[in-house]
């Protein structure tokens, strides 16, 4: 009779497959997941700059006509800050800020901003400052439409739309 050489340890091929299929499986689950977590941050952002627009005409129209607020990218380069102050003439250079502290914090996004010249990303040395006209409602300063991309891409989630004539703004695909 022959003898059967049997070799019983480890994993036979067909078991490191199969182990090799789920966790590649599970991996892509998770980048899918990934993602989807990053865009619902620039949208939340998107959402979150809207509700400062509007807090803005608010602001202004009960209070000062000086009321401004600037955004500018925060010092991790991931995402923007928004500040409130004042400017007389609504330019940076008769700016001046009431607080250190941001009112509102825009993570994991890049904003893309065209006032109608062509769209730039608004990185580490911009800093755009955006003011109404207490009388009529209109834009004196950051009209324009501000596209929302997750960080690190162009993949839009979004636009924000300042309206210079009449101060609306809205929100978009």
């Amino acid at each position: 009779m022959r003898k059967r050489i049997s070799n019983e340890n480890g994993y036979s091929l067909i078991e490191l497959v199969i182990v090799i299929a789920i966790i590649a499986i599970l991996s892509g689950m998770a980048m899918v997941s990934m993602a989807a977590i990053k865009t619902s941050r620039a949208n939340a952002s998107m959402h979150t700059f809207d509700t400062e627009l509007s807090a803005l005409i608010t602001r202004t129209k009960a209070q000062s006509k000086d009321n401004a607020i600037i955004i500018k990218r925060n010092s991790r380069g991931d995402g923007y800050e928004v500040y409130y102050g004042t400017s007389t003439d609504g330019t940076l250079a008769k700016w001046s800020q009431t607080s250190t502290e941001a009112e509102a914090k825009m993570d994991r996004v890049d904003i893309y901003y065209d006032a109608g010249s062509g769209e730039v990303l608004v990185d580490g040395s911009d800093t755009i400052l955006l003011k109404i006209n207490k009388a009529d409602g209109s834009v004196i300063s950051g009209a324009g439409v501000y596209n929302f991309c997750r960080s690190g891409t162009t993949r839009s989630v979004g636009t924000v739309t300042f309206n210079r004539s009449s101060g609306s703004h809205y929100f978009g695909n």
